[in-house]
């Protein structure tokens, strides 16, 4: 296979790649003052309380059909349909906080993120740290890394882009 795409000099790359991994600190530092999204977590543990608080309230209500068959207030038919319209109930509302659940947006230690990028970055400026260590740090956080370099023509290089693809 031949690869048409024109080679940049080690420095201009890593810089690019530097560059890529400031923004997204950037974008982790916006993320941990975004009160929106703070907001938006919150409401969803809300969320999900309010419908468990409604299923215990079910449940109990449902519980307490039973005194009134023993009582006889309900028939046994009045029972059976009444305990099935409960039941019926219950699923549909486990059903949904599963759900809720699964969808609850994942809470991320921006923080953490931030420092662990620095370091990354600041290991990749520094000359006197080893490759082997930046590229264990960069491995570390990035997945992969998708290269590409618009040439400009003879002698006036090109232009790098990446895509920077996280773990």
């Amino acid at each position: 296979m031949l690869c048409k795409v024109k080679s940049a000099p080690f420095s201009q790359v890593m810089e690019a790649v530097i560059y890529g991994l400031k923004q997204y600190v950037a974008d982790f530092e916006f993320k941990l003052n975004n009160q929106d999204e703070i907001k938006h977590r919150e409401q969803h543990k809300e969320v999900i309380e309010s419908m468990k608080s409604e299923l215990n309230s079910l449940e109990k209500t449902r519980a307490g059909l039973f005194d009134y068959l023993e009582r006889g207030i309900y028939t046994e038919n009045e029972f059976l349909d009444r305990k099935a319209v409960y039941t019926e109930r219950i699923e549909i509302l486990k059903s949904n906080i599963l759900k809720e659940q699964n969808n609850e947006p994942e809470e991320v230690d921006y923080r953490e993120k931030i420092v662990k990028f620095s370091e990354v970055i600041d290991s990749l400026q520094n000359p006197e740290i080893p490759a082997k260590k930046k590229n264990d740090l960069l491995k570390a956080i990035i997945s992969r890394i998708e290269y590409d370099c618009e040439d400009l023509g003879a002698q006036k290089g090109g232009n790098i882009s990446i895509d920077i693809f996280l773990n």
